[in-house]
């Protein structure tokens, strides 16, 4: 397999073997900027390593990790990890700016939430 890679999609090995306990809580575009490489790099070597795609490669690196009782996280754990990298970029941040924007502008704002017996808290 590592033969047939070209020189980006080498890149991408040699990150993902020396970083592969980060790699695993990565999405694709924070491995691809890692690499300095394109997200369809990451998608073509993930082909080449015969997954699927990207969420199949990072499941096959976390149970090879689990195998080898390098993750000691608790159950659930990694969804967390997951949801706080996805919002760690300025897309979200932005998107938070401008939301904060709008309740700061606004003449009222109404909160509406469900308790956890669906009323009103």
């Amino acid at each position: 397999m590592v033969s047939t890679l070209n020189t980006f999609e080498f890149k991408v090995y040699n990150y993902v073997i020396k970083n592969h306990q980060t790699v695993i809580y990565m999405t694709v575009r924070e491995l691809a900027e890692a690499c300095d490489v394109s997200t369809a790099t990451i998608l073509r070597f993930c082909k080449k390593m015969n997954c699927s795609g990207y969420a199949e490669f990072k499941a096959y690196l976390k149970m090879n990790a689990e195998k080898r009782g390098e993750i000691s996280l608790p159950h659930g754990a990694n969804e967390f990890l997951s949801f706080f990298k996805s919002i760690n970029n300025d897309e979200f941040d932005a998107l938070i700016a401008s939301a904060a924007e709008q309740i700061a502008g606004a003449e009222r704002v109404i909160f509406v939430g469900a308790g956890s017996s669906g009323t009103l808290g």
